[in-house]
């Protein structure tokens, strides 16, 4: 106020770029991002300073110029989701004015985002991929803005499951193979991966391997490129089972002949527990009275050996019957064991050993096609799992 009112404008130490006018308008495009120390100086050109000079005034104002608003963040291209899982995407900005304000549009429901954070779990109606154009907007407080807009794609939810199920019950030994398809999702996918016991594993898109005893549960997983998941379980209880049986004679005996010292031997694919074949045996060898062997002349097609023990109580034993073919013929029923000559049994590992003991006659069979079937409640050591009775080796050796 007061003066002439003939004024004039000048400063001193103006950032480079900006100038301004004698009419005190600041223009121009600042250069360099510093804070500066500016001296304004208002001169008026009358003549009512002292001694008939101009009289002037200067005021000091610090200007500071920013760097201008531009992405701090790395900005998305094209991007990919799967339906159900989680989507997060942060926004930063550098330079400008605070405070920044953010504005986003098109974001797929339920998405939604604050302060430059998009965030949310995707859903999809029906089973087609939905494209959405996002655009985030951000503002600083001088209006300068930057912008950015990308494709974002929801992806159906991602599916897993095997096209040939794999067993729930099988024998001791037995291979598994069991591919699986993949449907859905973000591609490109990661391979299957498994959880549960070693013997099971996976290449390619299959799950493969050999039984080993036991119940084992397993999970089978796939990640895709869009942060989906999807996973299979499953069951398998793998059953022991009898791999072979063997006949052999005894020191100096006579092939076609039943005697004292021949051999039943029967291998268990796993260690089977001896109190599941006959519930007082509890460990060690077994010689007893009442354990026998009786090789039974039942006509032409129905010969068989069978073994009892009076020991094993209401359940007698349990271990199975072994069947001759009806080429088969026993010239009498003869009983092994009792009566001080024992007929034995030891197990070492897996494999049970039955030593004829003296019986009163010797028959003369005249095949040795024969198969033995175990009965259900033999089990294993491990786990205690029923033998598989599907499986009824036949029977090699010479004693038949």
């Amino acid at each position: 106020t007061g003066g002439s009112g003939n004024f004039s404008w000048s400063a001193a130490n103006l950032p480079a770029g900006i100038n301004l006018s004698s009419a005190g308008v600041l223009s121009g495009s600042p250069t360099t991002n510093l804070t500066y120390s500016v001296n304004f100086t208002l001169t008026d050109n009358g003549t009512g300073g002292i001694g008939g000079q101009p009289a002037s005034i200067t005021v000091p104002f610090t200007i500071t110029i920013n760097t201008p608003l531009a992405w701090l963040s790395a900005l998305p291209g094209a991007t990919a989701r799967t339906a159900g899982f989680a989507y997060s995407r942060s926004f930063t900005t550098s330079g400008g004015l605070s405070p920044v304000t953010w504005l986003v549009t098109g974001l797929p429901s339920p998405l939604t985002s604050t302060n430059g954070v998009i965030s949310g779990i995707p859903t999809l109606t029906g089973p087609t991929a939905v494209t959405s154009t996002v655009t985030v907007k951000a503002t600083d407080a001088s209006g300068q803005f930057v912008t950015h807009s990308y494709n974002l794609t929801i992806n159906p939810t991602l599916t897993l499951a095997p096209t040939t199920a794999p067993p729930a019950v099988v024998a001791s030994g037995a291979s598994i193979s069991s591919p699986y398809a993949t449907a859905g999702g973000t591609v490109p996918y990661s391979g299957l991966s498994i959880s549960g016991p070693s013997w099971l594993s996976v290449s390619g898109n299959t799950v493969s391997g050999t039984a080993t005893v036991g119940t084992h549960n397993f999970t089978v997983t796939v990640t895709d490129a869009g942060g989906g998941t999807a996973s299979h379980s499953f069951s398998i209880t793998v059953r022991p089972k009898v791999s072979s049986v063997a006949l052999s004679n005894g020191p100096g005996n006579t092939a076609g002949k039943i005697e004292k010292g021949d051999k039943i031997v029967i291998t268990f694919s796993d260690a089977v527990k001896l109190s599941s074949i006959c519930a007082a045996w509890t460990s060690g060898a077994y010689a007893q009275n009442d354990f026998m062997v009786t090789v039974v002349d039942g006509g032409l097609a129905n010969d068989s050996i069978t073994l009892t023990s009076a020991t094993c109580g209401s359940s007698g034993m349990t271990l199975g019957s072994f069947g001759l073919s009806s080429a088969t013929f026993v010239t009498a029923t003869a009983p092994f064991g009792g009566n001080g000559n024992q007929t034995s049994m030891s197990m070492s590992g897996n494999v049970l050993t039955i030593t004829l003991g003296k019986a009163s006659v010797s028959p003369i069979v005249g095949s040795n096609t024969a198969t033995f079937s175990p009965l259900a409640n033999i089990t294993s050591v491990t786990g205690a799992i029923g033998i598989d009775t599907t499986i009824k080796p036949s029977i090699s050796g010479v004693f038949f």
